[in-house]
This record gives C-alpha cells, sequence and structure tokens, in this order.
C-alpha cells in the first residue's frame, strides 16, 4: 500500500469526520482504529463504534492498491500538526504504516485488516431521497434540543421521520416539549423510522459539505453528501402518537420578537431565586386583547415582572412553562418573530413562527403542571399578576399511549 496526498489539511479534515464515531474508551480495540483503503486514485478513510460507521474519501497519487488499520487518535493528532500545504506519503511496510511529510518520519502500528468490523450497508431496495442542505440543517437545528437523553426511554432520544400525504414529516419529544419540522421532500413509499442523536449530529455535519442523499432501509440509514457519507443502525421501537399532544389552533394568540423576548428571559433567569440549580425556574406569560403589552413574570415572585408589545394579540391567557425549555425552543426557531397560542387551563403551549420558510414547523411546551395558574380580575389600568396554589406533585410530561386516561 502506498499513496500521496497533495495537501495534510486535506487529510486532516477527513480524518476529523471519518474518526468522529471512535470512542474513548472501548473494549474492543479495534473501535479505537480508523481503516485505511487504497483503492485505485482513491484513499477511503472509515471509523465506526458498531452503531455508526463514517467514510470520508481522499483523491491521491501515485497510489498501490492495499489497507491499513491504524490508531485513530494518533493519526489525527500527527497529521492535525502537520503543515497544511505540505504533502504527505503513506507507505505500509513491515506492518506499520510509514508517514513522510517534508523531513519528519513516522511510524504507527497497525492491525489485521480482517479484524477492523464489517461496513453498515443499506439494502438495494432501501427508501431513498435528497435533503437539500438548508432543509437538513433545519431539521438538525429545530429538532435536536427537544429530544430525550434518558436511556430508558431510547425511543424518545432520536428523531421521528415519517411520511405523510408525500411529505416529511419529522418530530422529537422528550414527553415535556415537542418539535415538529415538514419539508416538502416526497419519499415515493412508506416510511417511519427513528434517526438516533449521534446521526441527526452527522446530517448537520454533511449538510455543510453540501445536498445529502438519504437511503433508508428497515434497520439502517445511509447520508452522502460529497466526498463524504455514513451509516447508522436505526433505533429499533415505536414512536409514540404524538399528535394527540399537538393543540389545536385557538383564538388565544399573541405575536412578540424573538430576541426581544430572549432578552427577557435571560434577565428573569438572571434575578431568580432558587433552592438548588436542579430546582426548574418557571416563567409566567400572560396577554389580553385589552391591551398590546404582554407580561412574563416569576410567578413564584411576582415582582420581577418584564413586558413586552406585541405585534398581533387575540384573546388572553395566562400560562406558565419552564424557562430554559422556552429559551431552547426560541433559539432553535431562530425567526425574528414567534407566535404564541394557548387554549385554556392545562392545554399545553403552541409556538410558531409567522414568517418561517418552512410553515407548518411548530413546537409544544406543556405547561408547569406542580401548581394552578390563575389571574385576579385587576383594577382597570393595572397590571395581571400570577398566584401560585399548591397542587402537590405532579408531572408535565405530555401523555404517551398507554398511558392512564
Amino acid at each position: 500500500m502506498r499513496a500521496h496526498i497533495e495537501e495534510a489539511i486535506v487529510l486532516a479534515k477527513a480524518l476529523v469526520f471519518a474518526a468522529k464515531p471512535v470512542p474513548a474508551r472501548s473494549t474492543m480495540s479495534i473501535l479505537q482504529h480508523v481503516r485505511l483503503a487504497i483503492l485505485g486514485t482513491r484513499l477511503e478513510v472509515t471509523a465506526t463504534d458498531l452503531d455508526l460507521e463514517h467514510r470520508a474519501i481522499v483523491e491521491v497519487t501515485g497510489a498501490a492498491d492495499g489497507i491499513a488499520v491504524v490508531p485513530a487518535g494518533r493519526l489525527a493528532g500527527l497529521v492535525s500538526a502537520l503543515p497544511p500545504d505540505a504533502g504527505v506519503e503513506l507507505v505500509l511496510e513491515d506492518q506499520a504504516l510509514r508517514i513522510q511529510c517534508r523531513r519528519g518520519r513516522y511510524r504507527l502500528p497497525t492491525l489485521p485488516a480482517a479484524d477492523f468490523p464489517p461496513p453498515l450497508a443499506v439494502d438495494p431496495d432501501a427508501v431513498a431521497f435528497t435533503l437539500q442542505a438548508a432543509d437538513a440543517r433545519a431539521l438538525c437545528d429545530r429538532l435536536r434540543y427537544a429530544a430525550s437523553d434518558e436511556e430508558l426511554r431510547y425511543y424518545l432520544t432520536g428523531v421521528n421521520v415519517q411520511e405523510q400525504h408525500g411529505r416529511l414529516v419529522c418530530v422529537s419529544t422528550d414527553g415535556h416539549r415537542l418539535a415538529q419540522v415538514t419539508l416538502e421532500v416526497d419519499p415515493g413509499r412508506d416510511l417511519n423510522v427513528i434517526m438516533p442523536a449521534h446521526t441527526v449530529e452527522t446530517l448537520k455535519m454533511l449538510a455543510g459539505v453540501g445536498d445529502v442523499q438519504v437511503a433508508i432501509d428497515a434497520a439502517k440509514i445511509n447520508l452522502t453528501a460529497g466526498p463524504w457519507s455514513a451509516a447508522s443502525k436505526l433505533i429499533d421501537a415505536s414512536f409514540p402518537d404524538y399528535r394527540r399532544v399537538i393543540p389545536v389552533a385557538s383564538s388565544n394568540q399573541v405575536t412578540i420578537p424573538r430576541p426581544d423576548l430572549l432578552a427577557v428571559l435571560k434577565r428573569l433567569k438572571g434575578v431568580s431565586c432558587r433552592a438548588s440549580e436542579k430546582e426548574p425556574i418557571s416563567v409566567g406569560i400572560t396577554w389580553d386583547d385589552r391591551k398590546a403589552d404582554v407580561e412574563f413574570c416569576l410567578p413564584r415572585d411576582a415582582a420581577n415582572v418584564e413586558t413586552l408589545e406585541s405585534s398581533a394579540v387575540s384573546g388572553a391567557a395566562a400560562v406558565a412553562v419552564k424557562l430554559d425549555y422556552l429559551v431552547e425552543t426560541l433559539e432553535a426557531l431562530s425567526r425574528q418573530a414567534v407566535c404564541f397560542d394557548h387554549s385554556g387551563p392545562g392545554s399545553p403551549v403552541l409556538i410558531t413562527a409567522p414568517d418561517d420558510p418552512l410553515e407548518p414547523a411548530l413546537a409544544v411546551i406543556m405547561p408547569m403542571a406542580e401548581v394552578a395558574w390563575h389571574r385576579d380580575e385587576p383594577p382597570a389600568g393595572e397590571v395581571h399578576q400570577f398566584k401560585a396554589k399548591p397542587r402537590g406533585r405532579a408531572s408535565s410530561r405530555a401523555p404517551e399511549p398507554g398511558d392512564a386516561a
């Protein structure tokens, strides 16, 4: 095996992507290695953790076909420190990989190529479609935050990708909040799978290269963009029927500037008082079409309050949600204005972006359920204030199939 790479930076970038799945620790030492395979004028760099596999193609010259399996961390550390514009020579000899760059010569041990895990390949008749780079980035940015990180609820740790009426509907939820993006992409066939969180991160990386070619079978997904590609196992489970927790649009709506609201929430978080860092902070939201201002306060300390002027308001509502959930949702939507919709006590808060090109993208946040919120009717001209009535401990988790009615 022999190959020459014109610039070290090209190999360094390929290793950054390809070595992403390499585990920091593993009982299988082969998983901490990368496979370098030369065929013709192409060097394929591959790494895997058995659930996720990354591959990167590098064009080479003066090549002789062959395969070398070398330590991923040591090779990446060396190549990243080489002069970016310097040529790199790779030669496999005496069961070691020799790397030469200008006046430097280095050697890395190898493992038998036959020990490297077989590739994760999708079936030839897999569902295939193309995601535009902008759509792929939106899918990742708007959905990843709402996925669960609880291993016991593994079926919620990814993104549900489903075909509905010739479109792709992508959803993530942790039971407390939900995010949905609908893409005008027709996969051509029935599709309903759960894409793991690490695959979502890979999709975002590939979207930085260009449009992403997607192939999905019953158990695996393959993603390709330019010279980079990845394959991953899907989550083997059924996604809950999330549609029953998405509220129908009501007449109680208000539209406000997203950047201004984020600033308000950060100030309220800064002034809040908690017994511990783990104690959640709730934020109360009140609006009434008799006035243009929307009120945001800390329900447990109503002296801390700030108002924002709305651009559109109808009906009236008072609801409290977890502050951090609201901040993450607003950051994911990334539009100039957001619309809040709350149909009444106990109902989820529906959040949309009126100027969103991916309409109907939406987010849902469950209300804080450990207290019941109500508004006193104040004298004319006074601001509504929240009051809390303890109801004991209760969960703000969204219902799932099998829950008691």
